[in-house]
């Protein structure tokens, strides 16, 4: 299933597409489903939600090589919102989001984050 993608995405796109790399591309699919579900959390999140209760308490029974994968994850995820904010690409509803993601990976800068 092809959708439209934000320009973040638009050259992966174009790469596997353009090396037929079908299971490269169901992968990503399946990321960025994972992603999409995110937005069914309740907003404003704040802690005392259920759902947003729920969430993290599921996160935090993982086994501790999956915390290890979802903090890998979740600091990409900050990296990727810092690169947002050196190319100007947010506004004011997440311009908290992409500085402190920006003061969290300098914070962090070579954080060796292994798969144990």
């Amino acid at each position: 299933m092809f959708r439209i993608l934000c320009r973040h995405h638009l050259f992966l796109f174009e790469v596997l597409k353009e090396n037929h790399q079908k299971y490269l591309w169901e992968e990503f699919e399946k990321g960025f489903a994972i992603g999409e579900s995110l937005s069914a959390l309740p907003c404003p999140a704040r802690t005392t939600d259920p759902a947003i209760m729920g969430f993290l308490e599921a996160i935090n029974r993982q086994h501790p090589t999956h915390q290890q994968n979802i903090f890998r994850v979740i600091y990409l995820l900050c990296r990727a919102w810092a690169e947002n904010k050196a190319k100007g690409w947010y506004d004011l509803r997440n311009e908290a989001t992409v500085e402190g993601a920006e003061r969290i990976v300098k914070a962090l800068d070579n954080l060796p984050i292994p798969y144990v």
